[in-house]
Protein backbone atom coordinates (compact mmCIF):
# COMPACT_ATOMS: atom_id res chain seq x y z
CA UNK A 1 0.00 0.00 0.00
CA UNK A 2 1.08 3.12 -1.05
CA UNK A 3 2.55 5.55 2.03
CA UNK A 4 0.53 7.96 1.18
CA UNK A 5 -2.59 6.49 1.08
CA UNK A 6 -1.90 5.48 4.94
CA UNK A 7 -1.14 8.74 5.82
CA UNK A 8 -4.82 10.17 4.08
CA UNK A 9 -6.38 7.60 5.90
CA UNK A 10 -4.74 8.17 9.75
CA UNK A 11 -5.59 11.79 8.45
CA UNK A 12 -9.24 10.60 8.26
CA UNK A 13 -9.73 8.06 11.37
CA UNK A 14 -6.96 9.28 13.53
CA UNK A 15 -3.49 7.19 13.70
CA UNK A 16 -4.51 4.82 16.39
CA UNK A 17 -7.06 3.60 14.40
CA UNK A 18 -5.24 2.18 11.60
CA UNK A 19 -3.18 -0.69 11.85
CA UNK A 20 -0.50 -2.06 8.97
CA UNK A 21 2.15 -5.00 9.40
CA UNK A 22 2.11 -7.42 12.30
CA UNK A 23 -1.14 -5.81 13.81
CA UNK A 24 -3.35 -7.16 11.03
CA UNK A 25 -2.79 -10.95 11.85
CA UNK A 26 -6.24 -10.95 13.39
CA UNK A 27 -7.44 -9.99 10.05
CA UNK A 28 -5.79 -13.08 7.97
CA UNK A 29 -7.96 -14.90 5.74
CA UNK A 30 -7.42 -17.80 3.83
CA UNK A 31 -3.99 -17.03 3.99
CA UNK A 32 -4.52 -13.51 2.61
CA UNK A 33 -3.48 -10.40 4.90
CA UNK A 34 -4.89 -7.11 3.75
CA UNK A 35 -2.68 -3.71 3.19
CA UNK A 36 -4.22 -2.18 6.05
CA UNK A 37 -7.40 -1.71 8.68
CA UNK A 38 -9.30 1.20 9.03
CA UNK A 39 -11.38 1.57 12.37
CA UNK A 40 -14.01 4.86 11.57
CA UNK A 41 -15.63 6.04 14.39
CA UNK A 42 -18.71 7.67 12.10
CA UNK A 43 -20.91 7.43 9.48
CA UNK A 44 -18.86 10.58 7.61
CA UNK A 45 -15.46 8.40 8.05
CA UNK A 46 -16.78 5.52 6.92
CA UNK A 47 -18.00 7.41 4.10
CA UNK A 48 -14.36 9.59 3.30
CA UNK A 49 -12.56 6.18 3.88
CA UNK A 50 -14.62 4.44 1.23
CA UNK A 51 -14.13 7.29 -1.45
CA UNK A 52 -10.54 7.31 -0.85
CA UNK A 53 -9.94 3.83 -1.14
CA UNK A 54 -12.42 3.75 -4.47
CA UNK A 55 -9.85 6.10 -5.86
CA UNK A 56 -7.12 3.78 -5.96
CA UNK A 57 -9.13 0.86 -6.85
CA UNK A 58 -8.30 -1.61 -3.35
CA UNK A 59 -10.77 -3.84 -2.81
CA UNK A 60 -12.95 -3.06 0.97
CA UNK A 61 -13.79 -5.88 3.28
CA UNK A 62 -16.02 -4.57 6.22
CA UNK A 63 -15.45 -6.53 9.26
CA UNK A 64 -17.82 -7.14 12.24
CA UNK A 65 -16.53 -8.94 15.21
CA UNK A 66 -14.85 -11.60 12.30
CA UNK A 67 -17.53 -14.52 13.22
CA UNK A 68 -18.20 -14.93 9.38
CA UNK A 69 -14.75 -13.51 8.16
CA UNK A 70 -14.73 -17.08 6.24
CA UNK A 71 -18.20 -17.16 4.62
CA UNK A 72 -18.37 -16.70 1.39
CA UNK A 73 -15.83 -16.07 -1.77
CA UNK A 74 -12.85 -14.36 -0.80
CA UNK A 75 -11.80 -11.35 -2.79
CA UNK A 76 -8.42 -12.62 -4.66
CA UNK A 77 -7.24 -9.53 -3.09
CA UNK A 78 -7.41 -8.77 0.70
CA UNK A 79 -7.33 -4.70 0.29
CA UNK A 80 -8.37 -2.35 3.49
CA UNK A 81 -10.46 -4.14 6.21
CA UNK A 82 -13.28 -1.65 7.26
CA UNK A 83 -13.80 -2.35 10.68
CA UNK A 84 -16.89 -1.58 12.47
CA UNK A 85 -16.45 -1.59 16.15
CA UNK A 86 -16.29 2.12 16.13
CA UNK A 87 -19.68 2.31 15.24
CA UNK A 88 -21.14 1.15 18.19
CA UNK A 89 -23.99 3.58 19.40
CA UNK A 90 -27.83 2.74 19.97
CA UNK A 91 -29.61 5.44 17.75
CA UNK A 92 -33.11 4.84 18.10
CA UNK A 93 -35.14 2.61 20.18
CA UNK A 94 -39.07 2.70 20.19
CA UNK A 95 -40.20 -0.27 22.68
CA UNK A 96 -43.68 0.60 22.07
CA UNK A 97 -43.41 -0.33 18.59
CA UNK A 98 -40.30 -3.14 19.06
CA UNK A 99 -37.93 -1.50 16.81
CA UNK A 100 -34.39 -0.74 17.65
CA UNK A 101 -31.76 0.99 15.15
CA UNK A 102 -27.89 0.68 16.07
CA UNK A 103 -24.84 1.57 14.43
CA UNK A 104 -23.35 -1.61 12.40
CA UNK A 105 -20.68 -2.27 14.99
CA UNK A 106 -22.53 -2.92 17.56
CA UNK A 107 -22.05 -6.07 18.98
CA UNK A 108 -25.68 -8.36 20.18
CA UNK A 109 -24.39 -8.38 23.78
CA UNK A 110 -24.14 -4.88 24.05
CA UNK A 111 -27.45 -4.34 22.00
CA UNK A 112 -29.00 -7.19 24.33
CA UNK A 113 -28.03 -5.22 27.80
CA UNK A 114 -29.39 -2.01 26.33
CA UNK A 115 -33.10 -3.69 25.50
CA UNK A 116 -32.61 -5.79 28.87
CA UNK A 117 -33.20 -1.93 30.33
CA UNK A 118 -36.01 -1.69 29.16
CA UNK A 119 -37.63 -5.41 29.84
CA UNK A 120 -37.09 -6.36 25.94
CA UNK A 121 -34.60 -8.66 24.17
CA UNK A 122 -33.52 -9.22 20.52
CA UNK A 123 -34.84 -12.96 19.49
CA UNK A 124 -30.84 -13.19 18.06
CA UNK A 125 -28.68 -15.34 20.15
CA UNK A 126 -25.32 -15.95 18.14
CA UNK A 127 -22.83 -18.89 19.90
CA UNK A 128 -20.55 -15.57 20.28
CA UNK A 129 -22.76 -11.98 21.36
CA UNK A 130 -19.81 -10.27 22.85
CA UNK A 131 -17.96 -10.39 19.53
CA UNK A 132 -21.18 -10.85 16.83
CA UNK A 133 -21.95 -7.42 15.35
CA UNK A 134 -25.37 -6.30 14.62
CA UNK A 135 -24.09 -5.71 10.87
CA UNK A 136 -25.00 -9.26 10.18
CA UNK A 137 -27.94 -9.12 11.30
CA UNK A 138 -29.72 -8.16 8.37
CA UNK A 139 -27.86 -11.89 6.96
CA UNK A 140 -29.44 -13.75 10.07
CA UNK A 141 -32.19 -12.86 11.46
CA UNK A 142 -34.66 -16.05 11.34
CA UNK A 143 -37.51 -16.79 9.31
CA UNK A 144 -36.04 -13.76 7.14
CA UNK A 145 -38.15 -11.35 9.43
CA UNK A 146 -37.50 -7.93 11.06
CA UNK A 147 -33.83 -7.24 9.43
CA UNK A 148 -32.08 -5.02 6.68
CA UNK A 149 -28.88 -2.91 6.27
CA UNK A 150 -29.04 0.92 5.43
CA UNK A 151 -24.98 1.06 4.57
CA UNK A 152 -25.47 2.95 7.82
CA UNK A 153 -26.93 1.17 10.11
CA UNK A 154 -28.30 -1.89 10.66
CA UNK A 155 -32.06 -2.10 12.06
CA UNK A 156 -33.07 -4.78 13.50
CA UNK A 157 -37.60 -5.00 14.63
CA UNK A 158 -37.67 -8.99 15.95
CA UNK A 159 -37.74 -7.45 19.42
CA UNK A 160 -39.25 -9.54 22.11
CA UNK A 161 -40.92 -8.42 25.66
CA UNK A 162 -40.58 -10.14 28.73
Amino acid sequence: MQDGLLERLRTIVGAPNVLTGVELSPYVVEGRTPDAAVFPGSVEEVSAVIALVGEFGLPVIPWGGGTAASVGLPSARAGLVLGLRRLNRLVEHEPGDLTVTVEAGTTMGELQAALRGRGQWLSLDPADAERARSAACSRRTPRGRGGTSTGRRAICSSVSRS
